[in-house]
């Protein structure tokens, strides 16, 4: 522990009793161990599945809270058992299934549960590699079995998801064998339960079957979680809001309706609403540009939010009024706001600079959408205000909250040396060029809009380790000006990184489009990184998950982002990345209000802040450059620090 953890990770404390003593062997030792603890203590059985009663009992009858690994014990009487005296002793005891919070199975649970109707099929499949036959030798055929094992994962998915839907009836179990035989082990190498499960509703009581199936195959099969939390001191003050923009993020509500994407519900609201149901928000308020809008947006948000999610309060002061048409309405918005409060900006792009100088000015936090600003000079006197005000800026990014590019992340950094290559893609359907035709190829482009996704993984990634110098920028066209739009359709942006520590070269390019054919899913994300000492390939689009249902189109989904199915009738996506990307903003404010933390402490990369983007958008103002002066590359020029861009310059060959 001390190798693997202590030695790790900073601040552990691995102080630890320890039962039996060092000098002897007692089956029994969990006894002793149980007679040190208390009523109210907590008790985590991980131990050989026949031993899993016993112990638990002993626990309980010492008052102790108890969770046991699957499966909780193997019989149906020690079970029931265990519930009474449980129950007697008012003790909670839970059997240990991770699978619950796992967002692709919790999202799946919750979607059958809402869409699906009744039960028909189900095919489940678990393994691992033949050498964890070794590994549980001492007790695989003696007193378990990889049914006990494996199987008691699906089985009990299929519980939690056909609670009050449907109930088992009838098991019948098949197995094959030669394996473990051949390794003198009396047991079987792969185990099926057929399971018939009787609907409850009294329009379909069929018998339906669902097959557990587990194996040990040759080869070895490994599956990794990651989860990351941004666990923040409890705060008394909640928080004011003032949201800047109505559109698609905002609300999900575009021409009058739904928008035609992932995003039906919308973001950045539902979010706020949500975190005023947990206490830690209070007055939210919206600002767009047309009040004409408000009437169709307040119908769109109570169908989609108050009417789908329990305790939602959608009470939100709007701007300009449900009459008027006013540009400038944000002005009057923040002047209904104090130092300390939270703008959230997601309007335009050419927008960006003006409304957040102006929230800033007004003493309010602000957080923008990507990019935070278009021009390098902007974005310095962002900073510069905020340091005379004290408020915290940053640039939503859920990307960094994304486990799977927290993770790629951290992996760059801590194994595979210094930069080579990088390649990124991001796409949208063409119907996004109708979405966006206030501003396509007007004020702004698809590489501000898209390209800023994985150039800011790259900034955040490389802090430290490269710096990017040149920026070269090639685009396509076609559809956009059959449109008569005149907008690039797709843009590359060629970036030359330097290696800060011994001036080697990297290269990375990013390519982002808004005319890809409609798919399984709204957006295309993928990436392909490598370092001197490996590679790393990410496809953000492709989970695992898919999705069909009768009157909707095949989908691949991702629940890490949004979760939108409701639990129980309560809105559930509190662990999705783009949730918690505004809740850990927020939370961050409120501890800037309270003292508990200084604006510079969120340098550290937990957020995107103002301070710690410079160079992503020294690279998208040079790539705009680049494609405006026909390919011409442009360099990036560096302070005295090295670190901070301070001037683009066009390349001089």
């Amino acid at each position: 522990m001390q190798k693997n953890i202590g030695d790790v990770y900073e601040g552990m404390d691995l102080t630890c009793d320890t039962h039996p003593s060092d000098q002897s062997v007692n089956p029994k030792a969990y006894l002793d161990a149980i007679s040190t603890f208390k009523a109210g203590d907590v008790a985590i059985i991980f131990t050989p599945d026949d031993t899993h009663y016993e112990i638990a009992l002993a626990c309980i009858q010492q008052g102790m809270h108890v969770m046991v690994t699957k499966p909780i014990v193997q019989t149906l009487e020690h079970h029931l058992n265990l519930i009474k005296v449980a129950k007697e002793k008012n003790v909670l005891v839970a059997m240990e299934v991770h699978k619950r919070l796992d967002p692709f199975y919790a999202d799946a649970r919750d979607r059958a549960r809402a869409q699906l109707g009744n039960f028909q099929y189900m095919y489940a499949y678990m393994s691992q590699p033949k050498h964890q036959l070794d590994t549980f030798k001492a007790w695989a055929g003696k007193s378990s079995d990889i049914s006990y094992y494996l199987n008691s994962h699906h089985i009990d998915f299929s519980e939690w998801t056909l609670e009050g839907i449907a109930r088992p009836v009838r098991v019948t179990g098949t197995s094959s064998s030669g394996v473990a035989h051949a390794k003198g082990m009396k047991t079987e190498d792969s185990i099926t339960l057929t399971v018939q499960w009787e609907n409850l509703t009294q329009d379909n009581n069929s018998f339906l079957t669902s097959p557990h199936n587990i194996i040990l195959p040759t080869s070895p099969t490994t599956m990794s979680s990651t989860e990351s939390a941004n666990k923040r001191p409890k705060l008394d003050a909640k928080a004011n809001v003032l949201m800047v923009g109505t559109g698609e993020y905002t609300t999900g509500f575009v021409g009058g309706t739904a928008a035609d994407s992932d995003k039906g519900a919308g973001v950045v609201a539902l979010t706020m609403f949500d975190l005023r149901r947990r206490n830690k928000v209070d007055r939210v308020g919206m600002c767009g540009v047309n009040g004409k809008k408000f009437p169709g947006i307040r119908e769109h948000m109570q169908k989609n939010i108050g009417d789908v999610y329990e305790g939602m309060d959608l009470t939100c002061d709007t701007h300009p009024s449900d009459q008027s048409v006013n540009p400038k309405a944000y002005l009057d918005a923040i002047s209904t706001f104090k130092a300390g409060d939270v703008a959230i900006i997601f309007t335009p792009d050419d927008t960006h600079y003006e409304i957040a100088l102006a929230c800033i000015q007004q003493g309010m936090h602000v957080m923008v959408t990507k990019p935070i600003v278009q021009t390098l000079e902007h974005h310095l006197n962002l900073i510069k205000v905020a340091k005379e005000k004290n408020v915290l800026v940053a640039m939503e990014v859920h990307k960094r909250l994304d486990p799977f590019y927290a993770d790629a992340r951290d992996r760059a950094r801590a194994q595979l040396g210094n930069f080579q290559y990088m390649y990124a893609y991001m796409s949208q359907p063409k119907h996004q060029l109708d979405t966006f035709k206030a501003w396509a190829g007007k004020s702004s482009d698809i590489s501000y809009y898209l390209n800023s996704h994985h150039i800011d993984f790259s900034e955040w990634t490389l802090e430290g380790i490269a710096r990017p110098v040149r920026v070269t920028g090639t685009s396509s066209s076609g559809v956009a000006h059959a449109k008569g739009m005149k907008t690039e359709d797709s843009i590359t942006l060629t970036v030359q990184w330097e290696n800060l520590n011994d001036k080697s070269l990297g290269c990375a390019v990013y390519t982002s489009s808004w005319v890809a054919p409609k798919s399984d899913v709204h957006s295309q994300q993928r990436f392909h990184y490598m370092g001197t000492n490996g590679d790393i390939n990410v496809d953000q689009a492709h989970r695992g998950m898919t999705v069909a249902c009768d009157g909707k189109p095949f989908a691949s989904v991702n629940p890490l982002f949004m979760k939108y199915t409701a639990t129980n009738g309560k809105f559930s996506g509190q662990g999705s990345y783009g949730v918690r990307s505004f809740e850990c903003f927020v939370d961050a404010c409120r501890e800037v209000n309270a003292g508990t933390k200084t604006v510079e402490s969120f340098d550290d990369g937990s957020l995107a802040t103002a301070s710690t983007t410079v160079q992503g958008t020294a690279i998208l103002e040079a790539g705009r450059r680049s494609l405006d002066a026909d390919g011409r590359p442009m360099d990036i020029l560096y302070g005295e620090d090295g670190h901070s861009p301070v001037e683009i310059r066009p390349h001089e060959f």
